[in-house]
């Protein structure tokens, strides 16, 4: 997860960092990454943050820029300062949490909770292939066991779209928390979640579906007046266009992703767009209140990008990226597309490399936001996922959300 520089421009209160402690020496990777998922949760609100650890700042910091933080926006220290810091290890009351699916992010979601029994009581996980997971009683093929008894948190990271709305609008209409990174459900599914929502009295809460570990949906609904958005956010295009600036032809750079674990067997959803368009389609409800079927979306494909092309776009000093973009006019009309781009190598949707993500956010007035950071992986996702799951529980238990910086979040390279 890759933070980027953060500039807090709201001023008094909200520019000061916040506080957070750490007690303990941090031995084990499990420590670190509890203490790097409540740093993020602060930090995705707009805040920068002030970490004490007095037994492990070095440990800390070495994990933090494994993650990819900026030292800008989160600073550790072994000495608290004058003020009284906020304690990370209050102790809530315990909630019952169902997790469907346990791939890779999936797995870095129940080793974070795994490190807070003290606040949540995990059932039976779902999983696919009972045999192949380890732990007699941890696991679950099947849906009833995992949501029996009734959980207060459902974390959805099956994949696939009817299957997971499905169980999503259930939760949500028993008035159940859910969480859920799938893009896909949420994009197809919108309007039927948030009724069941409305009516049951759940929250469905998805920063992860776009993004990962780049909070750009929470950017999105910081930022006024928004008139066009663009932005590479598929890591796995990402990385295959680089290979294949480097020399590869489509099939050895997609062999080389596979066996990387950045792209799927079925390649379809990231190579052909309409991952990109589901996130597309998440940002425009998000940002003007207009529902645009991703389907509606039209997409081009990586398979359509031959060697002569890449080395046109080099010969010119450009580089081939996948750009989502849309554009809202003031009759409420809007265009929206994602295409595989020549940009100049100065151009900022030029700089994202491997999994990065970059996203632009344009307003009326001309001025852009830039977001950066890691788009896919396990843990950059995990932590984002974990931070949902961390509002969720503020809300059931009726404690104060962190303090948000009041102006948009301003983040570059």
């Amino acid at each position: 997860m890759s933070a980027g520089k953060v500039d807090a421009t709201g001023g008094g209160e909200a520019a000061l960092p916040r506080l957070l402690r750490f007690d303990g020496p941090l031995e084990q990777e499990q420590d670190l990454l509890g203490a790097a998922s409540v740093i993020y949760d602060c930090w995705r609100r707009g805040e920068r943050v002030l970490a004490v650890a007095p037994d492990a700042s070095t440990r800390l910091t070495d994990c933090l820029d494994r993650l990819g933080f900026s030292r800008e926006s989160v600073s550790v220290v072994a000495e608290a300062p004058t003020a009284n810091p906020d304690r990370a290890d209050a102790e809530p009351r315990r909630l019952r949490v169902a997790l469907l699916g346990c791939g890779a992010v999936g797995g870095g979601v129940l080793e974070l909770l795994r490190a807070r029994p003290d606040q949540f009581e995990l059932a039976p996980v779902l999983v696919r292939n009972l045999a192949a997971s380890r732990g007699p009683g941890l696991f679950t093929a099947t849906v009833e066991e995992a949501l029996a008894p009734r959980p207060d948190i459902l974390i959805e990271l099956m994949g696939g779209a009817d299957g997971p709305a499905d169980l999503m609008r259930s939760a949500l209409l028993d008035g159940i928390q859910v969480v859920t990174a799938n893009k896909a459900a949420v994009a197809r599914h919108w309007d039927s979640l948030h009724a069941c929502a409305s009516r049951g009295g759940g929250e469905l809460r998805y920063s992860a579906a776009v993004g990962g570990g780049v909070p750009i949906i929470e950017t999105v609904r910081r930022c006024r007046n928004l008139a066009k958005i663009e932005g590479v956010m598929n890591g796995t295009c990402n990385f295959i266009l680089g290979l294949m600036g480097k020399g590869r032809g489509f099939d050895s750079a997609l062999a080389k992703a596979q066996a990387m674990g950045f792209a799927e067997a079925d390649p379809s959803g990231d190579v052909d767009g309409h991952d990109a368009a589901d996130k597309l389609a998440i940002l425009i409800r998000e940002a003007f209140g207009i529902a645009l079927a991703p389907d509606r979306i039209a997409r081009q494909s990586l398979r359509e990008i031959t060697p002569a092309t890449i080395a046109a776009a080099a010969a010119r000093g450009e580089v081939l990226k996948q750009v989502a973009s849309c554009r809202h006019y003031g009759n409420g009309s809007l265009d929206a597309s994602v295409q595989i781009v020549a940009l100049p190598a100065e151009h900022p949707l030029a700089a994202p490399q491997r999994e990065e993500n970059c996203f632009l956010l344009t307003d009326g007035a001309g001025t852009v936001t830039r977001v950066f950071g890691k788009g896919a992986g396990r843990w950059p996702t995990a932590l984002a996922v974990f931070a949902d799951v961390m509002d969720a529980q503020r809300a059931l238990l009726g404690r104060a959300e962190p303090r948000a910086a009041t102006d948009p979040l301003r983040l570059t390279a």
